[in-house]
């Protein structure tokens, strides 16, 4: 019941999206799974849901979003089965996105062996080179309760200035470098493509190429997304200069973009 109740809520906030879906799973049970499979692997704040929104454009693709964020009690095996079923005949690609440290509510998961043995999953590994930008993000992000922002006004951050203490950052720094090395050995044996965030924004030949590595027809991608903190790094972080100082001679200095 409670599954029905939120499918309606949902339904209330983005009817259009809602229909989509709808429909996908209708037509899905008389579809098939003659499709590619891929998964969209990644952190928060990499530029991910402008990623999906690019992809779930295309009439040939769907791409969900955080499956694997929480399980809830719920079997991996069942939400990864839901993952890859049917599909309706007009999808040639189906994924889903997953951040390096899924479930969150859960220390260990098998989900990361399973995936690691089906070899047909095409990886589009999305990272971003600045770190700190996408940490200071994250943390407006937290501090506002908005993850992503429209052209039409919806999602706008009031709480910008955030502060990041220098040990806070170097565990970042070195947790994000730690997570993209396991991921890359875990997945070494899939064909898998490296998005960075900042090739992905400024050339729209960097989406073109993603749906090649699909195998889908090219063609322009629509959003409804905005960036949200277009604001440099200095008028976001309130100790900026402090951490600009502390990391001047370590392999992150090139972070401090002014």
């Amino acid at each position: 019941m409670n599954k029905y109740i939120e499918m309606f809520e949902a339904a209330k906030k983005d009817p259009a999206k809602a229909y989509k879906v709808v429909k996908l799973n209708v037509l899905g049970l008389f579809g098939g799974r003659d499709y590619q499979k891929f998964m969209v692997l990644t952190k928060s704040r990499t530029g991910s849901n402008l990623l999906l929104s690019y992809l779930n454009s295309h009439p040939n693709v769907y791409c969900e979003g955080e499956k694997f964020w929480k399980l809830s009690g719920r079997n991996y095996k069942t939400i990864l089965q839901s993952a890859y079923r049917k599909q309706p005949a007009y999808i040639k690609a189906k994924g889903f996105k997953i951040f390096y440290y899924h479930p969150l509510d859960q220390e260990t998961c098998d989900v990361w062996g399973d995936l690691a043995r089906m070899e047909d999953i095409r990886v589009i590994h999305l990272q971003r080179r600045n770190v700190l930008k996408s940490h200071v993000s994250h943390k407006i992000a937290v501090a506002n309760d908005q993850w992503m922002s429209t052209h039409q006004g919806r999602g706008a951050t009031e709480k910008k200035k955030v502060y990041i203490s220098v040990e806070e950052l170097r565990d970042v720094f070195e947790k994000t470098e730690s997570r993209v090395e396991t991921a890359n050995t875990t997945f070494k044996n899939h064909k898998t493509m490296t998005v960075f965030y900042e090739d992905f924004v400024r050339d729209p030949e960097v989406y073109q190429q993603i749906l090649d590595f699909l195998g889908m027809d090219r063609l322009p991608p629509r959003t409804v997304l905005k960036r949200q903190n277009p604001e440099k790094l200095p008028d976001l972080v309130e100790n900026y200069s402090e951490l600009k100082a502390a990391y001047k001679d370590t392999r992150w200095a090139s972070m401090f973009t002014d």
